[in-house]
């Protein structure tokens, strides 16, 4: 997954006012490595605990804007 649009969805979820951290905040790049894999540890920790279904719906909830495509369900 790209990690620019990762970071985008964590800032949607507001991770940026939930998760702590201790180094200097102006460093970009820093802050979309660890935002980015949160969003990915989030999904995952979703998948371990409720599942594929429960991990898919997430994901279509936040990527679904984004995407270009018509779901059929």
């Amino acid at each position: 997954m790209q990690k620019k649009f990762l970071y985008k969805i964590s800032i949607e979820l507001s991770l940026d006012k939930i998760l702590l951290y201790n180094f200097k905040k102006n460093n970009k790049k820093m802050l979309i490595s660890i935002f980015s894999d949160a969003v990915e540890s989030i999904i995952g920790a979703i998948y371990i605990d409720s599942g594929y279904k429960s991990s898919y719906n997430f994901i279509k909830k936040y990527w679904l804007p984004y995407l270009d495509i018509q779901i059929d369900m």
